[in-house]
């Protein structure tokens, strides 16, 4: 979990917590009515920012330093929500005297129903977010679903018996989190597709290669903006291709408005991409996105790659405005056969850029990274290293413990989230 995730969660908990020592008695502090009810606030606001991390506002992505990191949050507080939801559910939410009343009356059956409902489909909507065996397409569009599961808890919060007032801090806190989750809902189903900065592009030149494939696309009319290494939403006008999916841009040309994606098929939605797409085909970009850029001038650079996560290097290299490439090392992890680029291709854009190149087929305590991080640290010191890393998180474990075991510190590991679920 993201450092920030860490604070910010645990700020929500420790204001959750305050407000209900506020309205609760002190003599309570201490119970299993307090856990419940002090859970259940906990858990809704953490519902609710999770909501909020996932309308893509741009302030948010500045402020954690990359979308990546944002979904990444956002997962977590979906998890911490139900957690809470769950103690809340163990234990009676109100003592016996409590001074309660529903803000919102209704009838109890129906008051029942909601409370219920309410777990249930807070409980679907972060278990079937875990779960990485459904296909993108269902995955996709029930996750869709979550922002009329907050609604409901809305709802629960407001016809349940509380021990507090609309006009109290709990009741502000409660009815703020309410407000920002729901606009923040409102905004990605219904605005976000027309407010969003984004462009039309069509294909002009596919080129395929054992499931992965790079498309390049040419604007319709103007053209985005991108910085090498950053990421887009692509979308294409085909049926079974609608759905927004993250790729980063292998290529940008700023003349033509020229971008490239290199795609490899991990899921049924990229497996579905590398057989349809076709030159021709139209789609609407939205971006750009990301903050994986390269680090300060003066440090040696050490760029870790695993299978497609070589595509922000890729970017890097092609840049046109970009240079002091001659104290890089490069190291790609690639499966033999599965390649893509392939390792001879990279190795020419190695050459032209000055980047020093070592394609590996290995794991990484089988391979001479060891070997040259040793001699690298000598040479600059554990300090003087920029380390610039995408691929799976298996292959950041084992880098991650390469640099520390070789004296890198861990503030030195810059990388990409490889995958938003």
């Amino acid at each position: 979990m993201l450092n920030i995730s860490r604070y910010i969660i645990g700020f929500i908990v420790l204001m959750c917590i305050t407000l209900t020592m506020i309205e609760i008695p002190a003599s309570y502090w201490f119970s299993f009515h307090f856990l419940s009810f002090s859970s259940a606030i906990c858990s809704f606001s953490l519902m609710a920012m999770s909501c909020i991390l996932a309308s893509r506002w741009r302030v948010l992505e500045r402020f954690w330093g990359g979308l990546d990191r944002v979904y990444e949050s956002h997962k977590w507080f979906g998890i911490f929500a139900l957690v809470f939801a769950s103690l809340h559910l163990l234990f009676k939410a109100h003592g016996g005297s409590w001074d309660v009343t529903a803000l919102l009356e209704i009838s109890k059956p129906v008051a029942r129903f909601i409370r219920q409902f309410s777990f249930i489909a807070l409980m679907f909507v972060v278990l079937l977010a875990l779960n990485r065996n459904i296909k993108y397409s269902e995955w996709y569009g029930w996750h869709r679903l979550s922002g009329i599961a907050f609604v409901v808890i809305i709802i629960h919060w407001l016809t349940v018996k509380v021990p507090f007032e609309l006009s109290s801090p709990m009741g502000y806190w409660l009815l703020a989190m309410s407000l920002l989750g729901f606009l923040s809902i409102l905004y990605k189903w219904f605005l976000y597709a027309l407010v969003a900065n984004h462009k039309y592009y069509e294909v002009s030149k596919i080129q395929q290669r054992d499931g992965s494939v790079e498309i390049t696309l040419l604007p319709i009319e103007d053209a985005l903006e991108f910085e090498p290494g950053q990421f887009a939403f692509l979308s294409f006008r085909q049926k079974e291709l609608r759905e927004p999916h993250p790729f980063t841009i292998a290529e940008s040309n700023r003349f033509d408005g020229q971008v490239s994606f290199v795609i490899r098929s991990l899921g049924d939605y990229t497996e579905r991409l590398t057989k349809s797409v076709k030159a021709g085909l139209t789609a609407d970009i939205y971006g750009p996105y990301g903050n994986f850029q390269r680090g300060n001038e003066g440090k040696h650079e050490i760029w870790v790659a695993g299978g497609v996560g070589v595509t922000p290097f890729i970017a890097w290299m092609k840049d046109v405005e970009a240079g002091n490439f001659h104290d890089v090392d490069f190291y790609y992890f690639y499966n033999e056969g599965h390649e893509f680029p392939k390792v001879k291709d990279l190795q020419a854009m190695c050459d032209v850029a000055g980047v020093r190149f070592y394609p590996l087929s290995t794991r990484i305590d089988e391979s001479n990274m060891s070997h040259n991080l040793k001699r690298i640290v000598e040479l600059n010191g554990a300090d003087g290293i920029d380390v610039c890393f995408c691929g799976p998180k298996s292959l950041l474990s084992a880098t991650q413990k390469l640099m520390d075991k070789h004296g890198v510190p861990e503030t030195a590991i810059r990388h990409e989230m490889f995958t938003f679920r």
